[in-house]
């Protein structure tokens, strides 16, 4: 009986350390697994913002180069406003006083 005794005894101690070795194996999974996602993380931040940077340096650059556009675009106008006044403006100042002399 005693050593019925002794070997159940042994066996609740096998099974009990099997348990805590499987404890402490889930546990070291669970930490790996945790250092793995933090690192997928960091990874996926780290490429997001360096997209996020690209993107908005591209994007200024698209805007920088529109605004110079504009810009061209609005000068030339000017210059032709300008050439147009410089051209008409002594023949349009004859017409709107002929016109006003003569009662138009």
């Amino acid at each position: 009986m005693e050593k019925m005794i002794d070997t159940i005894v042994e066996m609740d101690k096998k099974a009990r350390l099997r348990a805590q070795e499987a404890e402490e194996y889930r546990d070291n999974q669970m930490k790996a697994l945790d250092s793995k996602l933090k690192e997928i993380d960091e990874t996926y931040r780290a490429n997001t913002d360096r997209e996020l940077e690209r993107l908005a340096a591209e994007s200024a650059e698209q805007v920088r180069r529109r605004t110079q556009e504009i810009e061209r675009a609005s000068s030339r106008a000017a210059d032709r406003l300008e050439q147009a006044y410089r051209e008409g403006a002594d023949g349009w100042v004859d017409a709107i006083v002929k016109r006003t002399l003569a009662g138009e």
